[in-house]
């Protein structure tokens, strides 16, 4: 074979897109040795298996003269690829197969299998094959302005809550890790590690009218007859959001599938590349979605078992906040400068009773000012969800600035492999200005002259761990301000003693060179004031071999940590809102209901006047005074806090006495709503009414009495 298509030892990319144009002329002339169209399929697609792996060998940029690749189309005859398009997305095709075929003339090559999907890449950057995504949009089709809901969509709070869980982020890892695909050079979807970020950061707009799109081609912006299609969910790419169809949430009771499957098709076009990329995963992806609608971010790991993905724990997302311990990970990360500035809602870390604690900066009150000036500057911090806390500049550590977003709202701590012999976090550069450097240490040392005890030490711990050589690095510029701290320290020691010693000596700093700073040992004395004074107190006297011995023991803490389990922590944003079942909030199902339970009244009056002598209520009414009591509170519900699916078709249809209860805990807006809420019974009576349905439905199970 390698003779007779005239190949030598050690083929390249040129040489396997030869063999194909080769087999394709002797294929025409029926001159392959007698061997039949299919022999010659399967030799194309080893070239194209062949012609991969070469490429990657050579570590190309793209840039190869190669001849025309030809593959088979889907008639089963082999075409170059320049008359060829790759349909990465199926869905796409099956809407506009017909009319994108007449506008460009072009052929659809047959479809790989889902191991040879790593071939396409590399024909896409190296020959002219183009994939059907990268010639075709889908576009929304706006015949009027869209309407975009005011009030709070249902779906709203379960779908973001959804999407921004730690469960979601731990599946769609789980997911894309079981995926046979490989991530190759052309993949721009993020890899297993960055798809929370991505999905975090998706941006949905709910709106009143119904959605249609319709397929264009890119290049001409024409319209695709035939294209057009009715959905619940649509990404608009003018502005990047998810839009969603309030329409769609009214009716969730029977077309929970097709909102399903919209949205996870939005989501796929927010994210390019993610249908190809998640390749035969694609339904374990949707019945993810699915527990948007059921059991919410707790069912995901049950529903991966189901398709053989399994979440695996040690990766699983923590989602942290404010009153949480600050993990260990990034406790080596902090800040120790107190020049940083913090912004409203920006993740913090506080010391509390010897532990980082995970604080947010909140909003300064409308009516109040605020107080204090450099380190003393106060601010508002929210340490828990009920704890708002006043606290100053020098109580609160920025949390690694690199990793974290304006509008982060989490923490996330993840499992991950990560390098643990880098650099100290946040070391000084060799280029940093020392210049600048003294002059700021000056400024904090003269305001730290004037403070209490307490919060000298606390001001004074960050500048021992900013500044000391295991921490900075053994350099100049670190020695020298290290041996000012210290110096500053022992001052202060003397003055609480008593000792009348200004701090004029800063201002030598300026005058006093790096190179001399240095010339004194970092454990030498230091030249004191001739003033009588008392000895320090025995606990000032140790705050340096205090502030030594925690350093020490977080350095020991850190290193069985990495060396037990390698973990990073990654911030992204999320709704404050937890995690809730849609709720269908709808005025024409509520009058639709209300009319039902008048006819069950009605139904219920009639049986009652017709029943037989002695007996004061038959079973059949008792029943239908059920179903007004049931229909009634549904009506109210519509109208108030809404339904979920379950409460429709579920087991909790039926429960009037937690439908009763959810209308009673109803926030009302209007007037109407407020007249909706109003019981006009008791609980009890409730109660009663549903044990008395139950034993007049179900004679058996209740011994046929009726309380």
């Amino acid at each position: 074979m390698r003779a007779r298509t005239h190949t030598c030892q050690e083929p390249g990319p040129a040489d396997f897109a030869a063999v194909t144009g080769r087999v394709h002329k002797q294929l025409q002339q029926r001159d392959l040795m007698g061997v039949t169209f299919q022999f010659g399929h399967e030799c194309i697609l080893e070239c194209a298996r062949r012609f991969h792996t070469s490429f990657l060998e050579l570590e190309s940029d793209g840039s190869l003269d190669l001849p025309e690749f030809y593959l088979c189309d889907d008639a089963g005859q082999l075409a170059a690829v320049s008359t060829m398009v790759f349909a990465d997305i199926p869905s796409i095709r099956s809407r506009c197969e017909g009319s994108f075929v007449r506008e460009t003339g072009l052929k659809f090559c047959r479809r790989f299998d889902v191991e040879d999907y790593d071939i396409v890449p590399s024909l896409v950057k190296l020959t002219s094959l183009r994939k059907l995504s990268s010639m075709v949009r889908e576009q929304l089709v706006i015949t009027t302005s869209i309407r975009v809901e005011v009030d709070d969509n249902p779906l709203k709070v379960s779908l973001e809550s959804f999407i921004a869980s730690a469960e979601f982020s731990g599946g769609m890892k789980a997911i894309i890790g079981a995926s046979s695909i490989s991530h190759d050079i052309d993949v721009q979807v993020p890899h297993a590690d960055r798809v929370a970020d991505v999905v975090a950061g998706l941006k949905f707009t709910y709106v009143a009218d119904e959605l249609t799109t319709a397929l264009f081609l890119r290049e001409e912006s024409k319209l695709l007859e035939g294209s057009e299609k009715k959905l619940h969910a649509a990404y608009n790419e003018a502005d990047g959001a998810i839009l969603i169809s309030t329409r769609s949430v009214v009716h969730l009771g029977g077309g929970k599938e097709d909102v399903v499957e919209h949205l996870a098709a939005a989501m796929m076009s927010a994210m390019p590349d993610l249908e190809w990329f998640l390749g035969h995963k694609r339904a374990a992806f949707t019945s993810v979605l699915r527990c948007i609608f059921s059991d919410g971010p707790a069912a995901i790991a049950s529903t991966l078992a189901q398709h053989e993905i399994e979440m695996n724990p040690s990766s699983s997302a923590q989602a942290l906040g404010p009153g949480d311990v600050l993990p260990l990970t990034l406790v080596g990360g902090l800040v120790q400068s107190m020049d940083a500035t913090f912004h409203e809602g920006e993740y913090v870390a506080v010391l509390v009773d010897g532990h980082y604690v995970i604080a947010r900066v909140a909003a300064w009150p409308v009516n109040e000012q605020v107080v204090g000036r450099n380190l003393s500057r106060e601010y508002k911090v929210q340490l828990s969800d009920n704890e708002l806390k006043t606290l100053r500049h020098f109580e609160l550590y920025k949390i690694i600035p690199d990793k974290v977003a304006a509008s982060s709202n989490l923490i996330q701590e993840a499992s991950a492999i990560c390098s643990t012999n880098g650099p100290a976090s946040h070391a000084p550069a060799d280029d940093i200005d020392a210049a600048s450097e003294r002059k700021k240490l000056k400024q904090t040392l003269r305001e730290m002259g004037q403070m209490a005890p307490a919060d000298y030490k606390a001001a004074m711990r960050r500048l021992f761990l900013r500044w000391h050589p295991d921490k900075a690095g053994d350099t100049p510029l670190a020695n020298f301000m290290f041996r000012i701290i210290r110096r500053h320290h022992e001052w202060y020691q003397r003055k609480l003693s008593g000792a009348r010693e200004d701090d004029s000596w800063l201002d030598e700093l300026d005058s006093e060179s790096l190179n001399e700073a240095t010339s004194v040992e970092p454990d030498s004395e230091v030249p004191r004031a001739e003033t009588a004074y008392n000895p320090s107190p025995s606990q000032q006297q140790s705050w340096f071999e205090e502030f030594q011995e925690e350093m020490e023991q977080e350095a020991r803490q850190q290193s069985h940590f990495q060396a037990t389990a390698a973990h990073r922590v990654c911030f992204v944003p999320r709704s404050p809102q937890q995690w809730a079942p849609p709720r269908i909030i709808d005025k024409h199902q509520a009058r639709d209901w209300l009319q039902q339970a008048e006819c069950e009244e009605l139904a219920a009056r009639k049986l009652a006047e017709s029943s037989p002598a002695g007996r004061a209520l038959p079973a059949a009414s008792v029943w239908h005074c059920a179903q007004v009591a049931e229909m009634a509170l549904k009506s109210a519900a519509l109208g108030t806090c809404g339904l979920t699916p379950g409460e429709f078709t579920g087991p909790a249809a039926h429960d009037i006495c937690g439908l009763a209860s959810r209308l009673s805990s109803a926030h009302p807006v209007t007037a109407e709503q407020r007249r909706g809420q109003q019981l006009p019974f008791p609980a009890g009576d409730l109660a009663w009414l549903q044990q008395a349905y139950l034993a007049a439905r179900y004679p058996n199970a209740s011994r046929g009495q009726i309380p």
